[in-house]
């Protein structure tokens, strides 16, 4: 009896031991998901995990139509990149990370090795994050939310993501001083050696490079006693540059004001509000100090995500 309860064992563990190695022999992708980080944990990868995504600052629309919270649908775009512009000679760029009811979903399956890559995140969702560049425009309706996360690998397989503004948000808040009668602005421009409003953003490097020279804003309105002007605009400091002051050009009701300059030399930086106060007086126009504050919404946001 004990000769025969101790082949049995035996039997047993052969049969266990027998179940794993055929697991490790034929871990497949569905199989690696069930089980983690790769059934043999040496030759095969893991996948990518997105276990959070919050929003530093999240005020993405224009004054008009602000949004101040993710909606069902919405898209996220990743791309996931070791240096090559693929991974592991995998392309994995345009993975749509989207938002449900109460969670994310990841809906592509990024397989993960030792080789360390860098994952890149921009919302709204792209179509041409192909190459990890984008075209930006100062007529863009929304701006973009970005993160970028490095050293992902299969033994750092769990990303959180953490998206702030890719952009500045230049403010511009124009009231009446001691101008007589209606105060039409016919033709307003702002320009400076260091602003940027166009052009191409490489998420690689996180840096802009112009369409063209002209890099600057013209806008028309009205200003009244009861109302001021307020526009905005998503604006970049062009890389490289020196800090400089903006200039501030009006044509109003027909005539051509003196130009004039902010008090202060401007580098804009992602994530901030620049409000510069101008007021129109009877022959020329007055610009104060620019006011500096954090470009954020006053709700917050932390959602879980399933992969």
């Amino acid at each position: 009896l004990i000769n025969i309860k101790s082949k049995m064992k035996k039997t047993t563990r052969i049969i266990a031991m027998g179940a794993i190695v055929a697991c490790m022999a034929s871990c497949s992708e569905s199989e690696l998901y069930l089980y983690g980080c790769g059934c043999d944990k040496e030759d095969n990868p893991c996948l990518l995990q997105v276990t959070d995504v919050t929003k530093a600052g999240y005020a993405l629309t224009r004054a008009a139509n602000e949004k101040s919270a993710f909606d069902e649908g919405d898209l996220i775009g990743l791309c996931l990149d070791d240096g090559s512009g693929t991974y592991d000679g995998t392309s994995y760029n345009g993975i749509k990370l989207t938002k449900g009811e109460s969670e994310w979903t990841l809906e592509t399956k990024a397989l993960l090795s030792s080789t360390p890559g860098t994952l890149y995140a921009i919302y709204p969702y792209r179509e041409d994050m192909s190459n990890k560049v984008i075209s930006l425009s100062l007529n863009d309706a929304q701006d973009y939310l970005f993160d970028k996360v490095d050293k992902i690998s299969k033994s750092n397989n769990t990303v959180s993501l953490s998206m702030g503004h890719m952009r500045a948000k230049l403010v511009v808040n124009i009231k009446k001083g001691n101008f007589l009668g209606d105060c039409n602005i016919t033709q307003g421009r702002i320009y400076g050696s260091s602003l940027s409003v166009d052009g191409s953003y490489d998420l690689v490097t996180e840096k802009m490079t112009e369409s063209d020279s002209n890099q600057e804003i013209q806008f028309t309105g009205a200003v009244s006693d009861e109302a001021p002007l307020v526009d905005e605009w998503f604006v970049f400091s062009k890389f490289g540059s020196s800090i400089s002051k903006l200039s501030f050009e009006f044509t109003v009701n027909g005539v051509v004001f003196p130009t004039v300059s902010s008090t202060n030399s401007i580098r804009f930086e992602k994530g901030k509000k620049y409000i510069f106060n101008i007021t129109i007086n009877n022959k020329q126009a007055e610009v104060t100090a620019v006011d500096i504050e954090p470009w954020v919404d006053t709700d917050s946001e932390d959602l879980s995500v399933i992969n």
